[in-house]
């Protein structure tokens, strides 16, 4: 069985060789101030709910609060970064909430170039500005800036979380038409699984009512046509399996925006882990007999501050005061004596927040703490999902370097990488991890038009690049400026413990001198994976490049030359219609095609 993004509908994903509240404009008034903190942020919701929303809204008004989002979309080829793809297009669904805004999935506006609103019973497609993205749970705040889009627009209410064999409405526009669509079910099952995007497990919903590409983004209603969840993605070669995304996410991400002003995404617990059910394992850990509590720590991911706290072997036998059992699950209060994952607690945390962890270590019991960090601080090296929207390159004497990734997996090898893509590559994409945070498994992708200076190599293609003049290779911008000599190579900022600030000094003082001794030699000598090697003449080279990228009208050598590497998430516009610190620089764009494509076919997800 496959999870698959529900596919936006009409959307034609280009050919490959083979990816609450934000601040809104001064001209949309918004009941939603930024808060100072969380629990400002979530009070300050409900009484903005409370004030927009009547107690029993009409059918007629709920429906008419959902609307058509199209989308025009533009990705980077990932086998050839320095260009772009043919643009596609597709439609989806949104709904209105609260502050004159509008929720849908990322996955409706990744890679947007613009975005249009359709209400209902209407012609009229209104341009739609992205508030802020965020991939782990798919999900994309918008607003539209012109004031008669929403005479009439009533926000919808948010619902509790929904119990088994509750009654389900899915609203949205569905493919086989162009007027609004409903279909109904039940809710089958509540847990935590994974989202098909990122692999992040979250609470998802569900359901048996039929999700169709182009429900992407619709609401989920119950019987008092309060939103209980919001469609995004469908289990394949199943039938009658689809998931909503439940409130009390949609309310963390809100949450998220209206606290951080930008999308800072859901925390990392900072440590690997595993069952402890055998008796021997437990009496080894020093466990009390009969008692079934504790998951031990298989690794500390050196990237979160769990690293200055925990250590490997530990036992964790409970977070915030809740009994971890030994299959890692905790009370699901909400749903009387059912248990769930205990990642559950930690998902309804906000990057910032304390966790408190009870661990046995070396019988022992000692209650810690440490700060949480985003997911995207997680220490895997090759990361599930793209979070920006240009990829990075370097090109030396027609060699192509790039940072791994899944998108590249799947534009190189198709969708059944997994299987088809080199044994060495799937290998670094699943247990490669980071030492700091901008860690990155560099590639040759391939070599550029065969002349005499690369003559011989032109078939290395697909290796890891380990190591330039001696030194280790731990991004590709860094391989840039062992290059060209460029002083010192950061490749990001470790855990927050002062500590491990120390060791990054220490190492960016021994690569900044590593980066004059590699660009200071005659040669240029790769030393790739495969125990492969590749040696240039560094001034012929740089020489030849320029002549090379001419040949094959390539722009530029390196991705630093076609400007900064702007995330796609996280953005919030500010009052005046400009992003915020995170640089996003696009202006527009509703429901984007789900990364279908771009996703391994055991993992895939199809957005509807």
């Amino acid at each position: 069985m496959v999870l698959v993004d529900a596919p936006a509908a009409d959307a034609v994903a280009p050919t490959v060789a083979d990816q609450p509240s934000a601040s809104t404009p001064a001209a949309v008034a918004s009941p939603v101030a930024i808060a100072s903190s969380t629990a400002e942020a979530v009070a300050v919701n409900s009484r903005a709910i409370a004030e927009c929303v009547p107690d029993k809204p009409s059918w007629d008004a709920v429906i008419n609060s959902v609307v058509k989002l199209d989308a025009t979309h533009c990705t980077y080829d990932a086998a050839q970064p320095w260009q772009r793809q043919k643009s596609y297009h597709s439609s989806s669904s949104g709904f209105v909430v609260a502050g004159r805004r509008l929720l849908t999935n990322a996955h409706s506006v990744e890679h947007y170039i613009d975005v249009k609103a359709k209400r209902q019973n209407s012609d009229v497609r209104h341009n739609v500005r992205v508030l802020a993205i965020g991939h782990e749970c798919d999900l994309a705040l918008l607003t539209v800036d012109n004031d008669e889009f929403w005479d009439g627009l009533v926000p919808l209410t948010p619902g509790p979380l929904p119990d088994l064999q509750d009654e389900v409405v899915v609203v949205g526009y569905p493919v086989g038409g162009n007027s609004i669509s409903v279909s109904s079910g039940v809710v089958s099952r509540v847990e935590m699984s994974d989202y098909r995007r990122t692999s992040n497990r979250l609470l998802t919903v569900q359901i048996d009512a039929v999700i169709n590409p182009g429900n992407s983004g619709g609401p989920a209603l119950n019987k008092k046509y309060q939103v209980s969840g919001i469609a995004f993605q469908v289990l394949s070669h199943a039938q009658g399996i689809g998931y909503i995304i439940p409130w009390e996410v949609v309310d963390h991400f809100l949450t998220d925006v209206t606290v951080h002003k930008e999308y800072t995404g859901f925390c990392a617990v900072g440590f690997r882990w595993e069952k402890i059910e055998n008796a021997h394992m437990r009496a080894y850990k020093q466990l009390k007999e009969g008692e079934d509590k504790g998951v031990l720590v298989q690794a500390v991911d050196a990237t979160t501050p769990a690293a200055g706290v925990l250590l490997p072997g530990d036992v964790v036998t409970a977070i915030d005061g809740i009994t971890v059992t030994s299959a890692g699950t905790v009370p699901f209060r909400k749903r009387g004596g059912a248990r769930i994952g205990f990642e559950y607690v930690i998902a309804g945390k906000q990057v910032g927040d304390q966790l408190s962890v009870e661990v046995v270590r070396d019988g022992m019991t000692r209650t810690l703490s440490y700060e949480l960090v985003s997911s995207r601080m997680s220490a895997k090296m090759v990361p599930s999902c793209e979070f920006r929207r240009k990829p990075e390159y370097i090109i030396v004497g027609g060699l192509v370097f790039v940072a791994l990734s899944r998108t590249y997996l799947n534009a190189q090898f198709g969708f059944n990488w997994l299987r088809s893509a080199p044994t060495s590559l799937v290998y670094q994409y699943n247990t490669a991890r980071k030492e700091v945070v901008g860690d990155q498994v560099v590639i040759l992708s391939h070599v550029l038009a065969s002349t005499p200076l690369n003559q011989g190599y032109e078939l290395h293609t697909n290796l890891q690049l380990l190591r330039l003049n001696g030194v280790q290779v731990r991004s590709v911008m860094q391989l840039a400026e062992l290059i060209d000599g460029t002083g010192e190579t950061k490749t990001g900022e470790s855990a927050t413990t002062k500590g491990q600030a120390d060791q990054n000094t220490d190492k960016a003082v021994v690569k900044s001198a590593d980066a004059e001794s590699a660009s200071s030699t005659e040669f240029l000598i790769f030393e790739m994976a495969e125990e492969k090697w590749i040696v240039l003449k560094k001034a012929e080279a740089l020489a030849e490049t320029p002549r090379i990228l001419r040949k094959l009208d390539i722009s530029a050598a390196d991705s630093r030359s076609v400007g900064p590497l702007p995330e796609e998430d996280g953005t919030v516009d500010d009052e005046a219609g400009t992003s915020s610190k995170r640089g996003n620089t696009n202006k527009s764009g509703p429901d984007a095609v789900a990364e279908g494509p771009s996703q391994p076919a055991e993992r895939s997800a199809t957005v509807k």
